[in-house]
């Protein structure tokens, strides 16, 4: 087999000892990928676990490939066996990955794991950003790679026994203890080739789908979605799950039905502002006639001693100027830039205004309140606030060049 990626690098290879991975590793040696990195997990949960970890250890220094081995008995298990399995060796490829300074991990998934995963997908229900497995993916910052996803597994083995590839079986997946188990012998294994296909087609389908509505939010999300335009969209459900999951780097909660319901009841919503709580500081926000995601700033208070040019996460603005239509001296240092408080009050003219109140009448989204900046002098005196909604306003703002990074 003939596979696509650079030679010249370095890459990790997952090494169960079963005859997936065995093909694979086999396959990738057999094409000219001699700077592998076999990585093998030994859980001591089978009687033919050490003899699986030796043949797999004898495989590697018999091809000059360097192995590691991680040994798990003096780890706990923890909850569900299998997802604490996985956890437990993916941090470890991921270990592996940075002291080798790899550009790539190797997974052994073949045609039948993928038709397996869209099963039990189907069986759940529910939303996926994606149906069946990747060939190519990112997962804790790792490039994986899955080369063998349009292989049947009955044909991996076959290669095995026809070049001589040690394998071994897995003792724990004859039986039918696990869901995915029960789908693999009641279902995959016996599945015609018209099944397959019908199976196949329809994955593509679903994934297609979701491309196009990925597409269309990207479209449509420019700084937060416009009602108006979400209004047109067929699928909700799906738009807003597949929007949360493009910026799920925003929070780690575990999306479900009751969040994508819950965002839809937050947009469709009467009140100019609303809201749900992702994590700390994250939001769904629908505020006037857009919605998005956001991440909100923690309370800040920068201290400013002298005129400076100033350029952090909050703010960009440059003091180094005549500040003098800011009433601002030299005996108005130190300033600071903070965030504004339920109590502030801003002289406009003659007058005094409530800094809640102008937000209110100029229509400030309620989460940009929330962490709204405002240049206050050593007294805590409002010097500026940066609300651009007259040509006075904004003229002040470039003159100082005063741009919040929202």
């Amino acid at each position: 087999m003939n596979f696509k990626y650079d030679k010249k690098e370095k890459y990790i290879v997952a090494v169960s000892g079963g005859p997936d991975s065995m093909a694979l590793l086999n396959m990738l040696y057999n094409d000219g990928y001699t700077s592998l990195i076999v990585c093998h997990v030994n859980y001591h949960r089978r009687k033919e676990s050490n003899y699986e970890q030796k043949q797999v250890s004898a495989w590697a220094i018999n091809h000059n490939l360097k192995i590691e081995v991680l040994d798990t008995s003096n780890l706990l298990p923890k909850g569900n066996f299998q997802a604490w399995a996985r956890d437990v060796r993916y941090k470890f490829f991921k270990a592996t990955y940075i002291n080798e300074n790899a550009k790539g991990l190797f997974i052994a998934h073949n045609l039948d794991d993928n038709l397996e995963t869209y099963l039990l997908q189907k069986k759940k229900s529910g939303f996926y950003p994606y149906y069946g497995l990747k060939e190519e993916s990112i997962y804790l910052n790792m490039y994986v790679y899955r080369p063998l996803l349009s292989i049947r597994k009955k044909d991996l083995l076959e290669y095995c026994k026809n070049n001589n590839v040690f394998y071994s079986i897995d003792s724990s997946n004859l039986e039918n203890h696990y869901s995915r188990n029960i789908i693999r012998h009641c279902i995959v294994e016996n599945i015609s080739k018209e099944d397959l296909d019908n199976l196949l087609l329809e994955i593509a389908n679903k994934n297609e789908y979701n491309n196009i509505i990925n597409n269309k939010i990207d479209e449509l999300d420019k700084n937060g979605i416009k009602l108006s335009d979400f209004s047109l969209v067929d699928d909700k459900e799906t738009f807003i799950y597949l929007y949360l999951i493009k910026n799920s780097g925003l929070f780690s909660r575990k999306l479900t039905h009751y969040y994508v319901k819950e965002c839809l009841n937050v947009i469709k919503s009467n009140k100019p502002n609303a809201q749900i709580k992702f994590s700390d500081y994250v939001y769904l926000v629908k505020y006037y006639d857009k919605f998005k995601l956001v991440r909100l700033r923690k309370p800040f208070d920068y201290v400013i001693d002298k005129p400076q040019v100033v350029d952090n996460d909050i703010v960009s603005c440059n003091l180094t100027g005549d500040l003098s239509f800011f009433k601002i001296t030299e005996d108005s240092f130190p300033l600071r830039l903070r965030t504004a408080k339920e109590n502030d009050v801003v002289k406009i003219g003659n007058l005094v205004k409530q800094v809640n109140r102008l937000f209110i009448d100029y229509k400030v989204p309620k989460w940009q309140r929330v962490q709204y900046p405002v240049l206050v002098d050593k007294n805590d005196k409002i010097v500026y606030l940066p609300i651009y909604n007259s040509i006075t306003q904004k003229n002040i703002a470039d003159k100082i060049m005063f741009v919040i990074k929202w």
